[in-house]
């Protein structure tokens, strides 16, 4: 299942590049162009079960960037994942 998730975690953050570069037009479009992200290093570093939540660690991404948690949570949830998002630097 964890592969799976990070799998498409990586699809969900590519996403928001459009040929190497991050794509800002897509960012304004889901709410995310004013979030505290370092978009050269942004990567998932950790997927792990507790109980019936699975936690997914995001870095580069600070703490406070809510809208990108809740967008990266939601498009998981579509997906049929239960998770939680933590973001840190």
């Amino acid at each position: 299942m964890h592969k799976e998730l990070v799998r498409e975690i990586i699809c969900l953050i590519a996403g928001l590049y459009k040929h190497g570069k991050v794509n800002r037009e897509k960012l304004k479009k889901l709410g995310l162009e004013n979030e505290a992200v370092n978009w050269g290093d942004l990567h998932c570093y950790d997927v792990d079960a507790q109980g019936d939540k699975v936690m997914v660690y995001i870095e580069e991404v600070a703490p406070d960037a809510n809208r990108f948690k809740e967008w990266l949570e939601e498009e998981l949830r579509k997906k049929g994942h239960d998770v939680e998002v933590v973001c840190e630097w």
